[in-house]
């Protein structure tokens, strides 16, 4: 009876995990933000109500298209911003994992350790202990801290219950747990962003063209010979700054097609919310243009 008692709890337990805290969303995954803006350093994001947060000028701000006078609502710069209900999560000023409600209140150091790539899902968040740092999970309350990795991470994507990610030599994927590691590729990929069942990544291993490979480990591919310094997905389109073209942005279709230039100059950062692109300029101001490179506007 007793053995029966403890496999029901031990059952329990490990629904409870692998639910990662769906009941409490519903039934459904709830991701803080777009692995492909965190990728580029989260400079925005956009909640369920359509009220756009993002940081310029060492401040948080707010808005929406509906309501565009922005309102402060920290006084801090953030990165790897995520929204998960009313909290925002990000990279505080001194790099903290950091928290604020969306009214400016309750903010709360969940670690005080420097993080980056920082990923809310549901009630989870992964992060790394700086670029090239060991990968982290914490609940969203800032408790029960795990190590997941001690690899040198340089770029994470988080999928419904499993991680991307790549230390700078290989592609690899593992559960929320930091098991049941599999390497998907092995190259230099600095940047990666999984839509899907597809990995795109930047493979320096060919002098920085965009490549794509299937999460299995199948089907690679190599999209064109343009070198690429960052991009970003959105639907059939992929955004990217293009090394030999003074980092300048472009897009073009993943079937190749309708390759465009939608501005000149470096660009850093590519962020997209809904129809527009957020992205910082050579002189690190935001900025954010419609996806046809139109209306330009510093934030």
């Amino acid at each position: 009876m007793k053995k029966l008692v403890l496999l029901f709890l031990s059952a329990l337990l490990i629904l409870s995990f692998t639910g990662c805290g769906k009941d409490e969303f519903g039934g459904k995954s709830i991701f803080g933000s777009e692995s492909g803006n965190i990728s580029n350093s989260g400079m925005a994001v956009r909640d369920t109500n359509s009220w756009i947060y993002y940081s310029s000028n060492e401040k948080i701000f707010e808005f929406s298209e509906d309501n565009p006078e922005k309102v402060q609502i920290a006084d801090e710069h953030a990165s790897y911003l995520n929204i998960v209900r009313d909290y925002l999560y990000y990279s505080g000023d001194r790099g903290n994992l950091c928290r604020i409600k969306t009214d400016g209140s309750d903010r709360k150091i969940l670690s005080s350790e420097v993080s980056t790539l920082i990923n809310v899902y549901n009630n989870l968040i992964f992060y790394t202990h700086g670029i090239g740092g060991n990968l982290y999970r914490i609940d969203t309350n800032g408790k029960n801290e795990k190590l997941l990795s001690k690899d040198e991470i340089s770029d994470l994507s988080i999928s419904d219950m499993n991680i991307f990610y790549t230390d700078f030599t290989a592609i690899y994927k593992m559960d929320f747990n930091g098991d049941n590691k599999v390497k998907i590729y092995e190259a230099a990929a600095p940047k990666i962003l999984v839509k899907e069942d597809i990995v795109y990544f930047r493979n320096s291993s060919d002098n920085d063209k965009l490549y794509s490979i299937k999460t299995d480990g199948s089907e690679l591919k190599k999209f064109f010979d343009y070198k690429v310094m960052q991009f970003n997905i959105d639907g059939e389109w992929i955004y990217f700054t293009n090394i030999s073209d003074n980092k300048s942005l472009y897009k073009i279709k993943i079937d190749g097609s309708n390759y465009t230039k939608l501005r000149d100059g470096v660009v850093w950062n590519i962020n997209i919310i809904d129809n527009w692109i957020y992205f910082n300029d050579s002189m690190g101001k935001l900025v954010r243009i419609k996806n046809d490179g139109s209306s330009e506007t510093i934030l």
